[in-house]
């Protein structure tokens, strides 16, 4: 599924101008597989990825609830979760999570 989110001005609607552009969208971006290291091994190289998870197809059980697991990054920092996504009425979901590493 896809979504597109669009924040409008309160001025942007019922608003029409001649020099308003109408086009076709030929398609998306084809995404890719989202890299992560392999952690079968122990490694004395530091991880500072800044982006630690991704996961575009997570469903939930019937009280809403998912469990994902994934490795932290090195350094110490403060960690935010952020879900998106779309239930089964079609609206858009979104949820936020922080905790820190120490």
């Amino acid at each position: 599924a896809y979504l597109i989110y669009l924040t409008l001005k309160p001025s942007a609607f019922g608003r029409s101008e001649a020099s308003l552009l109408n086009t076709t969208v030929n398609g998306y971006y084809q995404g890719r597989v989202f890299y992560e290291p392999r952690y079968t091994q122990a490694s004395t190289q530091q991880d500072y990825r800044t982006t630690i998870y991704w996961q575009p197809n997570v469903t939930t059980n019937a009280n809403g609830e998912a469990i994902i697991s994934y490795y932290n990054a090195d350094p110490k920092s403060k960690i935010r979760i952020v879900v998106q996504g779309v239930n089964e009425k079609g609206f858009a979901v979104v949820g936020e999570l922080m905790y820190e590493v120490k």
